[in-house]
């Protein structure tokens, strides 16, 4: 019993010559590596301003402390950066004038203190159409501001505009299109988004799409953004940026995603015709699936087109073929690497629909797919769900005199199971 109290008292000493021990700032941190806490510590004690963290690396609270008490300004945010009370407290005591604000940053409410002694309390109603003005959020927004030269942002401003609440600000907003999600695609729209000198968006354009609605999705998605402008010497000023917008599916999506067709997509079957290169207007249906010999004429003709170029290269594998190039334009392990994006649509299975899908694909000298053209297609989403396999493949670009360069191939994707 004597060794226990002891082996207590000890330990006791130990903490306590630990806590003393601590001078200076000391750092925490969330789970995502960004700051929980920056403390600042004299012999142990709170002493000069202390910050706390959301997880998202805004500003979550500051206090001033002097010799353990709280004395000096002491202010709490919200994860938008907008501030939600500030107070003055003097050797531990509130004294003087509380604010309190709502969310949108309306001011709420303001309590009288005096020495400690709450005084009088007015109260005001919630005006959902106030808007904060754009230097409300500077405060509490701690956000690393992007520069010109960054990987994730380039602009025309000496500091480029930045999303209020950083890019998951607009991944809030952003909703993945359901035929993009029918069929598996993936990828980044890139933007060119105009930024006024208060924050707000006035213009937005794609300089990359991947279609399926994606482009769109990621404008609204912008546009319902509130941003801190861009910044010169002189201030505030309206500037032009370029921003990424990523579409990923969860995995649970992908696997969903082999098994569903648009709605546009089963409407359409009910009086579609094959858009082939003949423009025929034979039906195509489970009860009448593609005539073979015609297939085949169809691709004969194709590859006789190309052959009356003067420069004819036919990639090794037949799916691949083009002309004007010395070396055609086509994935490292070919058609499987387009197979293995190929996400082959639950009713095409259910109709047993087989044959070829032929795509006419743009690929630029860095080996990716720009734009897809459906030559001939199959019936039930298929040519759909053969471009975005394209789309998502990598390609080795074309080669002319030895160099990368831009070319069109026509590819030949099997739907077969």
């Amino acid at each position: 019993m004597k060794f226990r109290i002891v082996k207590i008292i000890l330990l006791i000493l130990v903490f306590t010559t630990f806590l003393s021990a601590q001078t200076g700032v000391f750092k925490s941190y969330h789970m995502n590596c960004k700051k929980s806490a920056e403390i600042s510590y004299s012999n142990g004690i709170y002493d000069g301003i202390s910050n706390w963290y959301y997880d998202n690396g805004n500003l979550q609270e500051t206090k001033t402390f002097a010799n353990g008490k709280l004395n000096g300004w002491c202010r709490s945010y919200y994860e938008s950066g907008l501030l939600k009370e500030e107070k003055f407290v003097k050797e531990g005591y509130i004294d003087g004038i509380v604010k309190r604000y709502f969310a949108n940053g309306a001011l709420k409410e303001i309590i009288n203190y005096e020495k400690g002694k709450l005084v009088k309390i007015t109260t005001f109603e919630y005006d959902p159409y106030y808007q904060a003005p754009i230097e409300a959020y500077r405060a509490g927004n701690q956000q690393k501001i992007a520069q010109k030269k960054s990987d994730e942002f380039l602009c025309d401003a000496k500091i480029c505009p930045q999303p209020l609440g950083g890019m998951s600000s607009i991944y809030e907003k952003l909703i993945y299109p359901p035929d993009a999600k029918a069929y598996g695609l993936e990828g980044i729209v890139r933007l060119i988004v105009t930024v006024d000198r208060n924050g707000v968006v006035t213009d937005t354009k794609v300089m990359k799409g991947i279609g399926l609605g994606c482009d769109e999705a990621a404008i609204e998605a912008v546009r319902k953004t509130r941003f801190l402008p861009g910044q010169n010497d002189s201030g505030p000023t309206t500037s032009n940026l370029t921003l990424n917008v990523e579409f990923k599916l969860e995995k649970s999506e992908e696997v969903a995603a082999a098994r569903e067709v648009p709605k546009y997509v089963q409407e359409s079957e009910q009086n579609y015709s094959s858009p082939t290169i003949g423009h025929s207007t034979t039906r195509i249906t489970p009860e009448n699936p593609p005539d073979q010999s015609s297939q085949l004429k169809e691709e004969t003709k194709i590859e006789s087109v190309i052959s009356e170029e003067t420069r004819v290269a036919i990639s090794p594998i037949d799916n691949f073929n083009c002309s004007g190039v010395d070396v055609c334009a086509k994935p490292k392990d070919g058609i499987r690497a387009v197979i293995n994006n190929f996400k082959i649509p639950q009713r095409v299975r259910d109709n047993n629909v087989k044959g070829n899908v032929i795509i006419l694909c743009d690929v630029d000298e860095t080996g990716r797919v720009t734009n897809t053209t459906v030559i001939k297609d199959l019936s039930h989403g298929a040519g759909i769900a053969a471009e975005v396999a394209l789309i998502r493949t990598k390609f080795e670009p074309a080669q002319l005199n030895g160099k990368p360069v831009r070319s069109k191939v026509t590819v030949t994707v099997p739907v077969n199971y």
